[in-house]
């Protein structure tokens, strides 16, 4: 294993952040170009702390942390994608990256987050969780379906 930059770190938080993302997403956040990001990634790859994982074919290759990934920062393993949420939860990160070019956007924090931090590891699990909080207190759930007015009040 190599020695990790602080970019690194950054990077890893990241996709831990989310579960998985995208390589752009990673190019966005170091606002870095796509080969440099792939370069980097390629380290951190082959440092084990990550995985690449091609899972559609119009897209870059997912991103997911690895057992020594998720331990270096004490967290649950996201072993893979699930291909019933995949567009959501890249339209998530890409609204992520919207809201934080917003002025008045101080802190987002992820579903992911809010669980650990809450000790829900189920995703099934009765209590509900935003997939977004913006500055503490407000809530944001990203609908890609259109649902009736009493099943969006319900969420």
């Amino acid at each position: 294993m190599s020695v990790l930059q602080d970019r690194d770190l950054q990077i890893l938080r990241f996709i831990a952040q989310f579960g998985y993302c995208l390589e752009r997403h990673i190019a966005t956040l170091c606002n870095l170009s796509l080969v440099q990001t792939i370069r980097i990634l390629n380290r951190l790859d082959k440092s084990g702390y990550i995985t690449k994982q091609k899972i559609l074919s119009a897209q870059g290759n997912y991103l997911l942390l690895t057992k020594d990934g998720s331990k270096l920062l004490d967290i649950k393993l996201v072993t893979k994608p699930s291909l019933n949420t995949l567009n959501h939860d890249t339209l998530l990160v890409d609204l992520y990256f919207h809201l934080h070019r917003q002025q008045d956007v101080i802190s987002v924090k992820t579903d992911k987050e809010i669980r650990r931090e809450l000790g829900i590891f189920k995703e099934n699990d009765q209590l509900r969780v935003p997939d977004l909080v913006i500055n503490e207190h407000i809530a944001i759930e990203l609908e890609l379906s259109e649902k009736p007015k009493f099943r969006l009040q319900e969420i």
